[in-house]
């Protein structure tokens, strides 16, 4: 039995007539403001599963509960469009909404509320892609293109753009009354239109519920810990207005949340094994930190296309210190990047990039934001674009890390180590001026050593030669750039857990477990905002240290070793990640600060 979806967000963005915006012709163009009109979400199924698994205590492998099935609420799905709002439509753009006795009109600085009109609801039952594409034209062609016809052809009779303030305004008044439009929004009409329609195809999730112990004051307690990761992969399909019909735009763009692998997981202890409905509050939460983070990545895919991204003209250069006309209802974030172009005869051609350092609050006049050149040059009236950016990257990296051991057992370890993580430009991703280019790592590390470990003590001795080490790491660094050439030293200061192994030729096994703070400095390298290398030294203090032989703890003997750590160095790389995925927990939704204004 078919069941009844709504649109998920229709969003009908309305541009310029004068063309995309795909090259900025010969004139420095500024960005021009566009509206969104939104409606309630649409999926491909509101039904979906979770492979469910479930491990007992101790057990060495899990067993399958089968597939649990849910289904998204009304409230789910209205939650669902805020976010995606939120992310995808800010303040960059004048926002229509639709609820059933009126529209809301929500410009930069101003909010109308107008009578409904005629605009007819649209309404889809399951469907696949491709069954999705033909029924939003189809719907875009005979409920809103009809009433544009009409008023697009008198609009180039009488040369709309031409008509002084007052008898514009009439004719606006007057049209709208014949077609049942607002007037209000039959003004943002007359130019040009495009269309997002959201597709979400059927949902998978994964559950894994462990039964764990966990120590508390009253003894020890079994409890029933529930992860759950619900992936999400949308499209959002364009339609564009061409003369008097819909048809369908150039390019699609997506938005996912990382895949199984990558997606947020979310979790919660129960004092039972929980049933399917124990779990709906944590269903419900799960997608929705997932379409968050597909959101994220979404907006990014967004600011590809030079129709929606956001590009300026340099106003001022102050040495490295750079000021446009952007600001907070461009949603410009601290430490965003922008490419920077010279302007010849209707020709860019590539000059650097600068990254937002204070951003303006030009919500009621228009006022500067501040940028500093990070590499190449700038000059008065340079173009700039917006840099589609996360601000999260991955990173690989090597590294020779030295360890001393004295006492009974005596000898220097150095290891070659490899790791990979992430790193996240808090000020980026939190929107906040004061942690501008305050980074965030964390990852893991593994290596091997060859070096001798010397054990004597009485009539023993041992010579350990295989040596392994892991390392998970955290780690805080403040970046500052210097010069235009790319470069920035960075103060760092982390915290890593470490675990070591090492072995004699009889087998016999030394597990030593340490805690370490470390704090080095770095110098990089900027190639583009997406790919960064970097050398550093760090010291590690251990401390926390446990000593194992054979399972055995000697921690606390005389003839334990005393380790000690030493000054590191390595290199890392720094690729940009377009899909934020477990991270977007971290980022703070774009400002709306004009709106309280």
């Amino acid at each position: 039995m078919g069941v009844l979806f709504f649109l998920l967000i229709i969003t009908f963005l309305f541009g310029q007539g004068k063309g995309e915006l795909t090259t900025y012709g010969e004139s420095q163009k500024r960005y021009e403001r566009k509206v969104v009109i939104g409606l309630y979400p649409t999926f491909e199924s509101m039904n979906f599963f979770v492979e469910t698994e479930y491990c007992p205590l101790n057990a060495k492998v899990c067993y399958s509960l089968g597939k649990w099935g849910y289904r998204f609420l009304p409230k789910v799905v209205t939650s669902v469009s805020k976010e995606i709002y939120d992310w995808l439509i800010t303040q960059r753009f004048d926002k229509v909404f639709f609820s059933k006795e009126r529209v809301v009109l929500l410009s930069a600085r101003a909010k109308v509320e107008v009578p409904y009109g005629s605009i007819r609801a649209f309404y889809l039952q399951n469907v696949d892609y491709e069954g999705f594409k033909k029924k939003v034209l189809e719907y875009l062609n005979g409920e809103l293109a009809k009433p544009l016809k009409e008023i697009l052809r008198a609009s180039r009779k009488v040369r709309y753009e031409e008509l002084p303030s007052k008898e514009r305004g009439t004719f606006i008044r007057e049209k709208a009354k014949e077609v049942g439009i607002p007037a209000k929004l039959l003004e943002k009409l007359l130019n040009s239109a495009y269309v997002f329609a959201l597709y979400i195809p059927r949902t998978h999730g994964e559950l894994k519920i462990k039964q764990v112990k966990k120590e508390t004051l009253f003894g020890v307690k079994i409890l029933y810990k529930a992860e759950l990761k619900l992936p999400i992969n949308f499209k959002v399909v364009v339609f564009k207005l061409e003369g008097e019909s819909f048809k369908t735009y150039k390019r699609t763009f997506s938005g996912t949340s990382g895949g199984v692998i990558f997606s947020p997981t979310v979790s919660k202890e129960f004092p039972f094994r929980p049933t399917p409905e124990d779990l709906i509050p944590l269903v419900e939460r799960a997608f929705f930190e997932s379409v968050k983070s597909a959101s994220i990545s979404a907006s990014y895919e967004l600011k590809k296309d030079d129709n929606f991204a956001i590009f300026t003209v340099v106003e001022e250069v102050k040495g490295r210190r750079v000021f446009a006309d952007v600001g907070v209802l461009e949603d410009l974030r601290v430490d965003a990047p922008y490419d920077v172009f010279l302007m010849e005869n209707g020709r860019r051609s590539y000059k650097g990039f600068v990254k937002a350092r204070v951003v303006s609050i030009n919500c009621k006049k228009r006022e500067w934001s501040e940028f500093e050149l990070i590499k190449g040059s700038v000059e008065f009236k340079d173009q700039m674009r917006e840099h589609p950016w996360t601000g999260l990257f991955v990173f690989g990296g090597f590294k020779v890390s030295p360890f001393t051991s004295t006492g009974a057992y005596q000898g220097t370890l150095n290891f070659n180590t490899f790791s990979l993580g992430l790193s996240l430009d808090l000020g980026y991703s939190l929107n906040v001026r004061y942690l501008s280019e305050l980074w965030l790592s964390l990852g893991f590390s593994s290596g091997f050593s060859s070096n001798e470990l010397n054990y004597n003590f009485g009539f023993v001795s041992r010579s350990f030669k295989s040596h392994s080490l892991s390392e998970l790491f955290l780690s805080l660094s403040k970046r500052f750039y210097f010069t235009n050439l790319g470069l920035y030293l960075a103060p760092t200061l982390g915290f890593s857990s470490l675990s070591l192994s090492s072995e004699d030729q009889l087998q016999n096994k030394l597990e030593t477990s340490s805690l370490s703070l470390y704090g080095g400095l770095s110098l990089g390298y900027n190639f583009s905002p997406n790919l960064e290398v970097s050398g550093f030294l760090a010291y590690n203090q251990l401390f926390g240290t446990k000593y194992k032989l054979n399972g055995t703890d000697i921690t606390n003997f005389g003839d334990r070793p005393n380790l000690k750590g030493g000054l590191s160095f390595g290199i890392r790389i720094n690729y940009h990640l377009p899909i934020v995925g477990f991270m977007s927990r971290l980022y703070r939704k774009p400002s709306k600060v004009c709106l309280k204004r």
